[in-house]
């Protein structure tokens, strides 16, 4: 005789071991986080930047990185050399955050 299985049923029976096993997990090791996985750069959040870029046009955004060269080109001349260090800095960390997230950046 040949057993007919209907829409949904399975012929596996599970043991009491088997039932057992289901859903038991080790908290302990999905609850370790490593704190070094929080310090990399490229996890910082900016809210500033949550708007993408999608939408517009490559030849626009090209002309909007254009101006933003052309205003760090005026903030770097009017500042003294200390802080025109610490300026370029920033600025060079801020462009290898945008690179990381994969978008273009243009370098003056």
């Amino acid at each position: 005789m040949s057993t007919k299985k209907k829409n949904g049923e399975s012929t596996f029976k599970a043991t009491q071991k088997d039932k057992k096993g289901i859903g038991k997990t080790n908290k302990s090791e999905e609850n370790c986080n490593d704190s070094s996985d929080d310090l990399i750069i490229g996890n910082i959040p900016n809210m500033s930047d949550d708007v993408k870029q999608r939408g517009i046009p490559k030849k626009v955004q090209f002309l909007r990185n254009l101006k933003k060269l052309e205003r760090e080109k005026k903030l770097l001349k009017n500042l003294e050399d200390e802080e025109k260090e610490k300026v370029e800095h920033l600025l060079n960390v801020k462009k290898a955050l945008l690179k990381s997230k994969g978008e273009r950046v243009f370098v003056s």
